[in-house]
């Protein structure tokens, strides 16, 4: 994983968990979208609604506020996690 790649991931998080430990997503939820999308966030509403940020994608059929979003951060947790600290040049989306 890239450096720039772990910031983007580590900055949406750090994001997301102000909003929820604020316990108000439904005062915060467009701020936490325009946030999102100051750091590169892509969102696409519709039948399913997708969030897609440093090749990190979440996806929900009947939610596209708080749901969408803890699902996209469980996502990057994972995807945290299961990178290989030494691989700092791969090709996966910025």
């Amino acid at each position: 994983m890239t450096p720039a790649r772990r910031a983007k991931l580590e900055a949406a998080l750090a994001i997301i968990r102000n909003i929820n430990d604020a316990d108000d997503w439904a005062a915060l939820t467009c701020e936490a979208r325009d946030s999102l999308m100051g750091i590169g966030a892509q969102f696409v509403f519709g039948n399913t609604n997708t969030l897609r940020l440093a090749g990190v994608t979440a996806s929900c059929t009947w939610d596209n506020g708080e749901q969408l979003v803890l699902r996209w951060a469980a996502n990057a947790r994972k995807a945290l996690a299961e990178a290989d600290p030494a691989d700092t040049n791969s090709e996966e989306e910025e």
